[in-house]
C-alpha cells in the first residue's frame, strides 16, 4: 500500500484524496486551517457550459463540469449528503445584437452547447424583478450550479468513509527537501514516514509551503472575491451581465429558499479576506443594472474568499516537482477551482499512479 499526505482541505485537495483512496491508497489530508476554509468554501458553485477550445486549460473544465453529474450521485450515494448539484442553464445578458449572431450560435452548437437568442419578454421571465436595459439574452443548457458548502461536506463524508485521515487545523506548514525528497515539520515526518509521497494543493497558500524549495518555480498570487446573497426571488438560470463602460463581469446564481447569489469581485489584496465595504457597494451598484430592488437591507450575507491565481499562460500547476522525487503540485485554478478539481485530481493521480503525462502547460517548467 503506497502513502501519500496531501496539504490542502480544498476541492482539488479532497478530490485528489478521495480518488487515491479509491485506488487503495494510504491517505492522510493535512489543512492547516479547517477542510474548505479557503477559496473552495468561498466560490458561489456555478459549473459554465463548456467552450469548444484545443487548449488543455479550456480541457480540464470541460471534463470537470461534464463529471458532477456522476460525481454528485455517487456522493449522495456514499454519503447521504446532497451537493445541490442542478443543471439550470444560463443566459447572458446583452444590450445588442452581434453583427453575425448566427456566427455565435453556430460557435456553442460546435461546442456541443444548444443555444438561442431571445428578447426581453424571455430575459423577464426568467429573471423575476428584472429592470436592466440588456434588450436581448443568448440562452445556454449547458450550464450547471452546485452548492459549495454542501460539496465540501460529501467530499469530506467521503473521504472518511474511504480511510482517509484527516488533520485539520495543523497551522503552517513548510517542507523542507533532504536527499532529494521532500520532507515536513515534525511530528509530521516521523508520523508519516520518509517514504511518503506529498501533494501540495494549499490553493494560494501553495508559495508559502514550499518556499524552502524554490519559491520562484511556483509563480501564484492571491485574488480575493467577494460575493452577496440577497433576499430576492432567485433567476431561473444563471445570469451572466456585464457593467457598461467597466467591463467587470458578474453573475447572479439561483439559490433554494427564494435567494440570489451575486458574484464577483476581483481584487488584488495581498493576503486580506474580509469583507468590505467597498466590494459591498460594487457588488450592488452592478445587481441594481439587472435588480432595482436590490438594497443593502436584503442583504443578508456576503462573503470572500482568495483565489489563487497562476501568474502564466495555461492555468494551473498540475505534476511532479523538478528534481524532488516525491513531491506533486496542483493549485492555480483562479476562478475555475470548482469546476476544474475532478480533472485536477484525475490527471494528478493517474500520473502518480500509472506513470500517465501531464499536459506541458502544466508543468512548473511550462508557460
Amino acid at each position: 500500500m503506497k502513502d501519500v499526505a496531501i496539504l490542502g482541505g480544498g476541492v482539488v485537495g479532497l478530490f485528489t484524496a478521495r480518488r487515491l483512496a479509491l485506488e487503495g491508497w494510504r491517505v492522510t489530508l493535512l489543512e492547516a486551517r479547517r477542510v474548505g476554509g479557503g477559496a473552495s468554501g468561498s466560490a458561489v458553485g456555478v459549473l459554465q457550459a463548456p467552450r469548444l477550445s484545443q487548449s488543455a486549460f479550456s480541457r480540464l473544465s470541460r471534463e470537470g463540469g461534464d463529471s458532477y453529474g456522476t460525481i454528485a450521485a455517487e456522493l449522495f450515494e456514499e454519503t447521504g449528503i446532497d451537493t445541490g448539484y442542478q443543471p439550470c442553464g444560463c443566459i447572458y445578458l446583452r444590450h445588442e445584437l452581434p453583427s453575425d449572431p448566427d456566427r455565435e450560435l453556430a460557435f456553442w452548437k460546435n461546442s456541443g452547447v444548444e443555444a438561442s437568442w431571445c428578447g426581453g419578454d424571455r430575459v423577464e421571465e426568467l429573471i423575476p424583478g428584472y429592470g436592466g436595459e440588456q434588450a436581448f439574452g443568448l440562452e445556454l443548457d449547458r450550464e450547471a450550479v452546485i452548492d459549495p458548502a454542501s460539496l465540501l461536506a460529501a467530499l469530506r463524508a467521503s473521504c472518511l468513509g474511504l480511510g482517509v485521515e484527516l488533520i485539520e487545523e495543523t497551522g503552517h506548514l513548510e517542507l523542507e527537501e533532504e536527499s532529494g525528497l521532500a520532507k515536513l515539520p515534525e511530528p509530521w515526518a516521523s508520523r508519516l514516514g520518509v517514504e511518503s509521497l506529498v501533494v501540495v494543493a494549499a490553493g494560494c497558500w501553495t508559495p508559502a509551503v514550499v518556499e524552502p524549495l524554490g519559491l520562484e518555480r511556483v509563480a501564484l498570487e492571491p485574488v480575493r472575491g467577494q460575493a452577496i446573497e440577497l433576499e430576492l426571488a432567485p433567476p431561473a438560470c444563471v445570469v451572466h451581465f456585464s457593467l457598461a463602460g467597466s467591463g467587470n463581469a458578474y453573475y447572479l446564481v439561483p439559490k433554494p429558499g427564494g435567494r440570489t447569489w451575486v458574484g464577483s469581485t476581483v481584487e488584488e489584496a495581498g493576503y486580506d479576506e474580509s469583507t468590505t465595504p467597498h466590494g459591498l457597494a460594487e457588488l450592488l451598484v452592478a445587481a441594481r443594472t439587472i435588480l432595482p430592488a436590490a438594497t443593502e437591507d436584503l442583504v443578508s450575507r456576503q462573503w470572500a474568499g482568495l483565489r489563487p491565481k497562476a501568474m502564466r499562460l495555461g492555468g494551473p500547476f498540475i505534476g511532479r516537482w523538478p528534481g524532488v522525487e516525491n513531491l506533486w503540485i496542483a493549485a492555480g485554478n483562479f476562478k475555475t477551482g470548482i469546476i476544474q478539481a475532478p480533472a485536477t485530481a484525475r490527471i494528478l493521480c493517474d500520473a502518480m499512479t500509472g506513470g500517465c503525462e501531464i499536459d506541458q502547460s502544466f508543468s512548473l517548467l511550462g508557460g
